[in-house]
């Protein structure tokens, strides 16, 4: 079951975050397994995944599955499934059942895996067309969107959808502090 994470959702530009990207340049952004990342690798990489999603044809609403480890590459997919203006559900499990139910109950229409920086790209088959309103909701304003999961308090973890540029807009006006390196969360 999707339940609104907040409020009435809007598409806000997210160009301001994908700006700051750029505008911090070669400042730290992220290290990862004994490297250093800029704030241009993290960009950069970014595009580059941003090319592969269009050259596979995945299209802006639809509802993607991000199915990844934590790396400094799989935030750079994240963003870059971000900025293509997909519904996002970035799923870090391993167990074959949770990622089944995750794809069945968020409505997924394609599955985006990640090993190390290499991209497969597969259908679901039996995806019903996004039926929530939730979703035909981020689809009719052209939004982003993110779908998350509770911790299941009942057992059953619970699928919630937030619009990602109304998220990344909370960041705006922010000041950002002189050393300060990206902390990601899936």
């Amino acid at each position: 079951i999707l339940a609104a994470y907040s409020g009435r959702i809007m598409s806000v530009s997210s160009s301001y975050l994908f700006g700051r990207i750029e505008e911090f340049g070669n400042r730290p952004a992220v290290s990862f397994e004994g490297r250093q990342y800029t704030y241009t690798d993290l960009g950069s990489q970014i595009d580059r995944f941003r090319d592969q999603l269009r050259e596979r044809e995945i299209q802006p609403g639809e509802v993607v599955c991000l199915a990844s480890d934590y790396s400094f590459f799989a935030l750079s997919l994240f963003f870059a499934l971000v900025r293509h203006g997909v519904i996002l559900v970035p799923v870090t499990t391993t167990v074959r059942a949770e990622i089944e139910e995750r794809i069945r109950q968020s409505q997924v229409e394609r599955v985006v895996q990640l090993t190390g920086e290499t991209i497969q790209i597969r259908n679901v088959l039996d995806s019903p067309e996004a039926k929530h309103p939730l979703i035909r909701q981020l689809r009719d304003h052209r939004a982003a969107g993110l779908v998350l999961f509770s911790s299941g308090t009942t057992g059953v973890p619970k699928a919630m959808i937030r619009d990602c540029d109304v998220l990344l807009k909370s960041y705006e006006g922010r000041t950002p502090k002189v050393d300060r390196i990206v902390a990601f969360l899936m």
